[in-house]
């Protein structure tokens, strides 16, 4: 043992015992008491040690950087699917406050029901108001959301925090709107409310995934994460009162059913319903039904709102015990809704629709949609406020699949941006809905609106804007109540592209073009002509025509083909790899007439020879090619304006457009030429 003596100023302490075997610490006294190392970890406070006589250049290891790919600690969303369809999954990283902060979101497997492509999946983000469960709602800024989901038919909802989309040349993130890889997968980061940014530790949040609700053919999923930590702790999972009911449906028949006592009803008045079966089969509780009208384009005002999504309309809660519905629904009004004028008539008036939904509400409940236009789970919710007049749109009709038994007598006439349709065989008044299809993509756009036929059984109406040049079916569905769709007739529509020139017969005032019988006329002429000495053409009449020995020429041209339209009749239809005829390309009165057209500023002709002089030129027109990638004839000012040739719609040049102006004069000469080295081989052989 060994004895220390420390003086202190002037006191002296008295001499102590140290314990063996530690190290005299005479240095260590001088210092400020250290805290003790944690075992095991020295070093885990990242703390310089002070230098000592056997140590000065201890130092503590550098941290490791996280790696933003683990989501080991992140929060995970399981998202399985209702019918077909794969399950989806997410990873939500752990949120950090702060202005412009973000959340950090990744999945896969989100994809639609065939698994060729993308879900449309929308994120919603939870809180807790008066102790329960809401989601935050959109307050601006993010137009797009809702803007993609009316041009898709679908009703804006401004709970939709987030909305992830299978096309991504529209999406914008700065809006909400993010794109989904074609194989289901996404990381994404967004941002989140205010509020949150300014939040504190344990705030409550978590989010909410559904997909099959904004697009056709989708998979149906609907899911919500635990709550997510909050500058690294998590609140406290919400726990609904328990409901120890277990709810026994009459007949044990789980199929939900609903019936609307009053189909028609007063406007302000109340819409009673009853049901049964809304008990969900798995946990036997009790459904919470979330109840739309015309799928979410009616909502409620903020001071009466029974949910933070203002599109549901009405909470609705089944008996506990036998899943029985008997309720009344308070329709809308002006003081609900906060609507005025035409748009208040147009939810207080006519046909509507109940959506019925169940998944969302109530932790555990099946995911299911009942009712809507459709009658979606067999489920019939349409009901009429005062007189009738049909709602919702109908569905949209294979048109292409219509044959000529399915017109029924309509007819179209189109001038410009209005269209009138006569429909002979329904009565005047009958509801109707004009729509001009493209192939079987319904324009509507240009569609009208449910109007009636007058006492002519006529409907006459202006598009937002002119069809463009293609060929049209101008289909007609009825709206009277009890046959919504329902296919009155058609009437096929020709629009022509726009040129320069005058229409002549058979094209319509401004859209100029040639008629289908002008078309085979001139595809079947082909006279007899003689060639002279100096190469001109002329028929059998003695009138000096143009030729060519270049496959017939054709409008719209495809893979293969060579496109040309020469002169000023219509071109027309031959593929590249076809054989080669004579073809008359004008005839001479058409040449005569451009002669004679061909006048100078003062009147008098520019040219002063005979008519058959100034036949000889060559009347060609330029190839116009539209908007649509077709090519259309249009007179030139000058009548031997240059011939445009094109393969699948592009203009050719250079060695390309020589080729395909020569290509048969090589052909007939490389032929001679063959002819002429078999023609000697064959006479040496004889002479031989």
């Amino acid at each position: 043992s060994a004895e220390l003596e420390v003086t202190v100023g002037d006191t002296k302490a008295e001499p102590q015992q140290t314990p063996a075997p530690q190290q005299p610490a005479a240095t260590e006294q001088q210092q400020p008491q250290q805290p003790k190392a944690r075992p095991q970890t020295p070093q885990s406070d990242n703390q310089t040690r002070q230098p000592s006589k056997d140590n000065d250049q201890a130092q503590v290891q550098p941290q490791q950087p996280a790696d933003e790919n683990d989501t080991s600690n992140w929060v995970k969303l399981d998202a399985p699917a209702t019918g077909q369809g794969s399950a989806g999954v997410m990873y939500v990283k752990p949120y950090t406050t702060g202005k412009g902060s973000k959340l950090r979101i990744k999945g896969s497997g989100w994809t639609n029901a065939e698994g060729k492509g993308g879900s449309t999946v929308a994120l919603k983000l939870n809180y807790l108001k008066d102790g329960k469960p809401a989601q935050y709602s959109r307050a601006g800024g993010h137009g797009a959301i809702d803007q993609y989901l009316r041009d898709n038919g679908k009703s804006a909802d401004s709970t939709t925090w987030a909305l992830l989309i299978p096309d991504a040349g529209k999406a914008n993130p700065a809006q909400g709107l993010y794109a989904l890889n074609p194989d289901g997968t996404f990381d994404i980061e967004i941002d989140v409310p205010e509020q949150l940014q300014t939040g504190k530790t344990g705030d409550y949040l978590s989010i909410t995934a559904q997909s099959g609700r904004n697009a056709p053919n989708d998979t149906q999923r609907a899911a919500t994460s635990k709550t997510i930590p909050v500058n690294g702790q998590a609140a406290a999972e919400y726990k609904e009162p328990e409901n120890t009911d277990v709810c026994s449906p009459e007949g044990g028949d789980f199929s939900p059913k609903l019936k609307i006592e009053n189909p028609t009803v007063e406007p302000g008045g109340k819409l009673h319903i009853t049901g049964s079966g809304w008990c969900n089969p798995d946990d036997k509780r009790v459904s919470k039904i979330g109840l739309k009208i015309d799928d979410g384009s009616v909502s409620h005002n903020d001071a009466t709102k029974v949910n933070s999504n203002r599109t549901i309309w009405a909470i609705v809660e089944p008996d506990a015990k036998t899943g029985n519905i008997d309720t009344y629904i308070d329709l809308p009004t002006a003081e609900n809704t906060g609507l005025s004028g035409e748009e208040l008539a147009k939810v207080t008036s006519g046909e509507h629709t109940l959506r019925l939904l169940t998944g969302s509400l109530r932790k555990g409940d099946r995911h299911g949609t009942y009712g809507g236009p459709e009658g979606d789970g067999g489920v019939n919710t349409k009901f009429v406020i005062g007189d009738y007049k049909p709602g919702a749109d109908p569905a949209s009709v294979p048109a292409s699949q219509l044959g000529e038994g399915d017109r029924h007598g309509v007819s179209v006439e189109h001038n410009g941006k209005q269209l009138t349709v006569k429909v002979p065989e329904a009565e005047p008044g009958t509801w109707v809905k004009v729509t001009p299809y493209l192939g079987d993509s319904a324009q509507l756009a240009r569609a009208s609106k449910w109007v009636q036929l007058d006492q002519n059984r006529t409907v006459s109406y202006t598009m937002s804007g002119e069809l463009p040049a293609a060929d049209y079916r101008i289909v007609v569905q009825s709206g009277n109540q009890g046959e919504n769709g329902k296919v009155l007739g058609w009437a096929p529509l020709h629009v022509a592209e726009a040129t320069e020139s005058t229409p002549s017969g058979g094209g319509t005032s401004g859209r100029g073009s040639v008629s289908p019988a002008d078309q085979s006329s001139y595809d079947s002429a082909e006279p007899d002509v003689t060639i002279d000495e100096d190469g001109q053409a002329w028929d059998s009449s003695g009138n000096a025509v143009s030729v060519s020995t270049a496959p017939a020429p054709y409008q719209n041209a495809g893979v293969g083909y060579v496109s040309s339209s020469i002169g000023t009749s219509p071109a027309s239809i031959a593929p590249f790899t076809s054989g080669t005829r004579s073809v008359v390309v004008a005839n001479a009165k058409s040449k005569a007439a451009s002669a004679r057209k061909a006048t100078s500023a003062n009147g008098k002709s520019k040219s002063t020879g005979p008519v058959k002089n100034a036949a000889k030129k060559t009347v060609q027109a330029k190839a116009a090619n539209d908007n649509n990638g077709n090519d259309t004839a249009s007179q030139g000012g000058s009548p031997q304006a240059k011939v445009e040739h094109r393969v699948n719609g592009t203009e050719l040049t250079g060695f390309a457009k020589w080729f395909a102006n020569n290509a048969n004069n090589l052909l007939m000469s490389l032929a001679g030429i063959v002819l002429l080295a078999l023609a000697l081989t064959f006479k040496k052989k004889n002479s031989d």
